[in-house]
This record gives structure tokens, C-alpha cells and sequence, in this order.
């Protein structure tokens, strides 16, 4: 999946992946996630390798409870 110049924002999810489930390979380019929230990963969830998410002048931001799960697994993405 390679998403580009888009916001994704104001989603719910029950588990994991408010914004983004991540089980493949992803590139966020010029994008921003916002406002999303799950139990875990609000912003994105990223599942174990190979799985990979690379951002590319991206912004994961203000998502609920936490921008990224599991730590590190999105180079870039602050929790």
C-alpha cells in the first residue's frame, strides 16, 4: 500500500490500528494521521516483520492512546 499528500483522521478501531494496520508493506509519503484511536496503536499498528511501514515526510500525530505500536516498529513514529 503507498498512501501520498493525505490526512487520515477520526478513526476508531477496537484493538489495534485506529488509523492504519499495517500487515504488509507500506509507504506513507506527505501524509499525516490524526486523531485516531484503538486499545493500542491509535495512529498505526504495525504487525511483526517482514511487515514494514516507511514514512516519508510524514507526521503521526495527537492519536489515542499512543501514535505507534508496538515501540519501533515504524522508524520515525514517536510514541
Amino acid at each position: 500500500m503507498d498512501i501520498s499528500s493525505t490526512t487520515i483522521a477520526d478513526n476508531r478501531a477496537g484493538l489495534m490500528g485506529g488509523g492504519i494496520a499495517n500487515y504488509g508493506s507500506s509507504t506513507l509519503t506527505k501524509t499525516v494521521v490524526r486523531h485516531n484511536s484503538a486499545l493500542n496503536g491509535g495512529g498505526i499498528w504495525q504487525a511483526p516483520s517482514p511487515s514494514v511501514l516507511n514514512l516519508v515526510n510524514s507526521k503521526i500525530i495527537d492519536n489515542t492512546p499512543n501514535n505507534c505500536r508496538p515501540v519501533g516498529a515504524v522508524p520515525s513514529c514517536t510514541s
